[in-house]
């Protein structure tokens, strides 16, 4: 059976392979983007989210300015109303002249696994036939304590106040998401059969570097499936590369299904 080694060679003429097919398709749209009769006017920015600002009042925006989303888009869209939310913070914390986004990330995750780790006030905040106004006591206490920053405060109690507290980690993994791209940090997962080995490990994660470039900063995740058998497969951005022996026994096996 094929070495990591074996397998980062493949790994590495599959990602150029990739880049080869993706680099014909850049450049004939930017030929058709540079012929195109609205070329040489100059693009609005516009929202990544429109109507974020509504949904959570972080920031007040001036009367006859653009809000806060249009001012500050995030670096990625980020769907549906969980998105709205991380949208919107984003935008506040950009907004604000020290521009907390790290800050208001970390304190975001923290409240969202205390939360979470007390079952009770997990109940409580989510339960309907709780007053919003006991609600935001506690949790207006909570935030006061942990001395938050105040675009952490106004987005916490906005979510309590809307009564979205069940969505609370999916809002914080989606700000997450924002600022990994705000860091300009890929993402990869690797998946092996049996744990690697450091120097394996960081052999994978050089070739996987090596094609994401040094403008960003890549963070691999490591799993073990015993399920593939062997080999590997790589997860990075919207790739889905399957160096697997299980996938290979099954590629073979319909081979041999097929009549003769």
């Amino acid at each position: 059976s094929p070495t990591i080694l074996d397998l980062c060679k493949q790994l590495d003429s599959m990602l150029s392979r990739l880049a080869r097919s993706v680099a014909p398709a850049s450049r004939a749209f930017a030929t058709a983007a540079d012929a195109s009769p609205y070329a040489g006017m100059k693009a609005r920015r516009r929202p990544i989210n429109a109507g974020a600002a509504q949904v959570v009042q972080l920031t007040k925006v001036p009367k006859g300015s653009s809000d806060a989303t249009s001012l500050f888009p995030a670096p990625v869209r980020v769907s549906g109303v969980e998105g709205k939310y991380a949208h919107a913070a984003y935008a506040a914390a950009m907004r604000n002249t020290k521009r907390p986004v790290g800050a208001v990330e970390k304190q975001l995750n923290t409240f969202a696994a205390a939360v979470a780790g007390n079952e009770n006030l997990r109940s409580a905040l989510e339960n309907p036939t709780v007053a919003v106004s006991a609600k935001k006591q506690v949790i207006g206490d909570m935030l006061a304590k942990a001395k938050v920053h105040p675009v952490t405060n106004e987005l916490v109690m906005s979510i309590v106040e809307n009564g979205r507290m069940a969505m609370l980690p999916k809002i914080a993994s989606s700000y997450s998401t924002i600022m990994k791209a705000h860091r300009n940090e890929v993402a990869a997962v690797v998946t092996t059969a049996k744990a690697l080995k450091p120097k394996m490990a960081d052999k994978v994660k050089g070739t996987l570097q090596k094609h994401v470039g040094s403008k960003h900063q890549l963070s691999v995740d490591f799993k073990v499936d015993p399920t593939i058998v062997g080999g590997v497969t790589v997860q990075i951005g919207d790739k889905n590369l399957d160096l697997s022996v299980a996938t290979r026994i099954q590629q073979l096996r319909r081979v041999l299904e097929q009549p003769l």
